[in-house]
């Protein structure tokens, strides 16, 4: 995502854990994915605690919606 964001490439980046405010890119050829769960993000200074929720809000990211909004992208 970093890499690629840096490059200038699109960019489709699917936070969960992961603070999205902090480390998501922005830039009109960047999209991103988050559920936006209450318990999200629960990474904390770089310590993500194990999940009693099973992944939850990696796993509600489906492949539909992360084809539908690459689709989107690259459209742009």
């Amino acid at each position: 995502m970093h890499i690629g964001y840096g490059l200038g490439v699109r960019t489709l980046a699917l936070f969960g854990p992961g603070i999205e405010r902090k480390w998501a890119p922005r830039s009109s050829n960047c999209a991103v994915i988050n559920k936006h769960l209450d318990c999200s993000p629960c990474t904390k200074f770089g310590y993500t605690p194990v999940c009693k929720k099973g992944v939850e809000c990696m796993n509600l990211i489906g492949v539909e919606e992360v084809c539908e909004k690459a689709i989107e992208l690259m459209k742009r």
